[in-house]
């Protein structure tokens, strides 16, 4: 029975020890990536996005609005800054206005990194 226990415990150890090397393997990867990576990920992912985007535009004027975000799983930046994106305020927010948004939101982390004095 103590052989049986210790075994068992040794094998909990050795699966442990190794679902921990699995999630070290996953954010060294994740924490490697260069800035070239994180954007052509982002630029694959964009096709998807879009896809999402139409599906989500129930009555296919090529906008959300926020009844149509309500059930939506995705889009959480879109509905946390709804007010900022819709830049002419009809209470939508098309592709165009999330592309401008996006970039001048990019456009001043740059800004702000490089008043800093940071390069990254």
């Amino acid at each position: 029975m103590t052989k049986t226990l210790t075994l068992s415990a040794i094998l909990a150890a050795f699966a442990l020890a190794a679902a921990g090397n699995v999630a070290l393997a996953q954010t060294d990867k994740k924490d490697s990536m260069t800035k070239k990576e994180i954007a052509t990920k982002r630029s694959d992912n964009r096709e998807e996005w879009e896809k999402q985007f139409k599906a989500t535009d129930k009555n296919g004027d090529g906008a959300l609005t926020m009844d149509e975000l309500k059930n939506s799983k995705y889009f959480g930046q879109i509905k946390q800054h709804f007010g900022a994106i819709d830049a002419n305020h009809d209470g939508k927010v098309t592709i165009a206005e999330h592309d401008a948004w996006h970039s001048a939101q990019v456009q001043a982390r740059k800004s702000t990194k490089a008043a800093a004095g940071g390069t990254k």
